[in-house]
Parts: C-alpha cells; sequence; structure tokens
C-alpha cells in the first residue's frame, strides 16, 4: 500500500503504509521483490530523494526527517 512515491535516474522508492517500511524498486522492474531500505517509518508523511541519499517524514506529534545514505 503505497503512500508517498519518489523517483531517481534508475529507481522508483516508496513509502508503504501497510508495512511501515521504504522502499526501492528499479524502473525497469525489481521481479516482484522490491528492496526493503528501511522499516519503521511510522505513518510516513513523504519522500524525496537526491543523488546519494533518500529522506522521508513521519505524521503526528512524534514525526521526524529520517535519511538513507546511500540509497
Amino acid at each position: 500500500m503505497p503512500a508517498e512515491i519518489a523517483v531517481d535516474a534508475t529507481n522508483v522508492y516508496w513509502t508503504n503504509v501497510s508495512t511501515n517500511e521504504v522502499m526501492r524498486c528499479a524502473i525497469g522492474g525489481c521481479g516482484g521483490k522490491p528492496t526493503v531500505l528501511a522499516t519503521g517509518a511510522i505513518i510516513a508523511g513523504g519522500i524525496a530523494v537526491d543523488a546519494t541519499s533518500v529522506y522521508w517524514a513521519t505524521r503526528g506529534s512524534a514525526g521526524n526527517i529520517y535519511k538513507l545514505t546511500p540509497k
């Protein structure tokens, strides 16, 4: 259940609200097995990517911003 989506030149990144994960899949496909980049992305509120990192934010009173390098 994707909530937020970001794209770079080679991959699609998204937050999955049903599993609380940040996921990645190559634009050309990943054979039905996306890569889990992080877990516990509690009610993700947004996602972004740059040349080296993926960032996501969580919603609610305990909202935080996370960074994963390398993506």
